[in-house]
């Protein structure tokens, strides 16, 4: 097997494979290996048992989603986590409704009132029957249709489908010229780049 240039052995084949997925991981949970190994190598200490280097971070990831505020970074944050535990072939249901139930929180606290269910094109049959169904936020937080408890798409792990359905919302959406060219040059006099908080500005200049 050739992994880096080199004709290496099976065993030695996954090993190399096994520490690039590590380090992919420690990327998207912005790990900094240092840090990394020193938990390591304190767990093992504690325990006398090799630690798990996914399960350890699984369980950093745990803890930065409780010091996460922003309701939309949370919702990526669990949406990264979901899809984490599905390539661990473990259960990721409750990351993947936490992901869904924050954009809804990020929506309404944006004064969006209305929302509809967006689909794509590798979406079950299951999911396309709900797709552009519309609810109020309130009834979408009270009832999350999505995600999709039926859903058939196969992310990772084929054990279990993995629903990519999103919200999206179905206010009408009012386009005053004068304002948004007036968003932009506050957008790049105050280096605003967040959608989100550039849509409350939007909302908050259409009221005055």
């Amino acid at each position: 097997m050739i992994r880096n240039g080199q004709l290496v052995t099976e065993k030695e084949a996954i090993k190399i494979d096994d520490k690039w997925r590590i380090a992919e991981k420690l990327k998207e949970f912005n790990i900094l290996e240092p840090d990394f190994e020193i938990l390591l190598k304190e767990q093992k200490n504690k325990t006398n048992v090799e630690p798990d280097p996914m399960e350890l971070i699984h369980s950093i990831a745990l803890n930065q989603a409780g010091r996460i505020k922003d309701p939309e970074a949370l919702s990526y944050h669990y949406y990264k986590m979901a899809i984490f535990m599905n390539e661990q072939s473990k259960d990721f249901w409750d990351y993947l409704v936490k992901a869904r139930l924050y954009k809804l929180y990020e929506l309404k606290r944006n004064g969006i009132k209305k929302v509809k269910i967006i689909t794509s094109h590798y979406s079950c049959p299951n999911c396309m029957e709900s797709k552009n169904k519309e609810y109020t936020v309130d009834e979408a937080i009270e009832k999350m249709p999505i995600p999709n408890k039926s859903c058939t798409h196969i992310a990772v792990d084929p054990a279990k489908g993995f629903c990519e359905c999103v919200y999206d919302s179905s206010d009408e959406i009012v386009v005053d010229l004068a304002k948004l060219y007036e968003l932009s040059r506050i957008s790049k006099k105050e280096n605003i780049k967040k959608p989100s908080l550039l849509a409350r500005i939007y909302k908050w200049m259409l009221k005055n």
